[in-house]
């Protein structure tokens, strides 16, 4: 949950940058003000993470870091082969928030099993993580049987919750 929160501070302080937080978008934006090399490609959530680190609001790979299958300890080396490479993130990214959003939407949660909507009950005790539009950090619990978290009453990932105000979300998981 501390490494949701360090995340969620320095996508909110992009944000005030940039009006957004990091999605295709903002690309252009980044490599315009930075000249950097790092690899921000627009396929997981790595990639999307790396924009963070060229605008320099983090160097720090280890806040990334989330104990799940498929992710080893970051090592903090970022050149551009290195930074946020496979297996360094544990974070599934929802990309496209803006200001104005429900303040319950998602940004990032973890442990999301890659290319599918559901959870892995197994890292946190059969709990989700989830950084929401406020900038707070959540633990709630995964249904064992499906995968499903539910928030009000529905499946967190169905675009017909209210806290997707109508807009189906837009996953970029990590690079495992």
């Amino acid at each position: 949950m501390n490494n949701a929160r360090q995340i969620g501070m320095a996508l909110f302080e992009f944000q005030e940058k940039y009006g957004r937080m990091p999605d295709v978008t903002t690309i252009a934006l980044v490599k315009q003000d930075t000249a950097t090399d790092l690899n921000l490609g627009t396929k997981s959530s790595n990639d999307f993470f790396r924009q963070l680190m060229a605008v320099a609001i983090t160097q720090s790979e280890p806040m990334f870091y989330a104990k799940i299958a498929g992710t080893h300890k970051p090592d903090g080396i970022f050149t551009k082969a290195e930074a946020l490479k496979k297996g360094e993130c544990g974070f599934t990214y929802f990309t496209g928030a803006l200001k104005t959003d429900n303040l319950g939407r998602p940004i990032m949660v973890t442990p999301m099993i890659p290319g599918t909507h559901q959870f892995d009950p197994k890292p946190f005790n059969g709990k989700a993580v989830i950084l929401k539009a406020d900038n707070s950090v959540t633990s709630l619990p995964i249904i064992i049987k499906t995968g499903h978290v539910m928030v009000g009453g529905l499946d967190l990932m169905d675009p017909s919750n209210p806290i997707w105000d109508g807009h189906p979300p837009v996953v970029a998981w990590p690079d495992l």
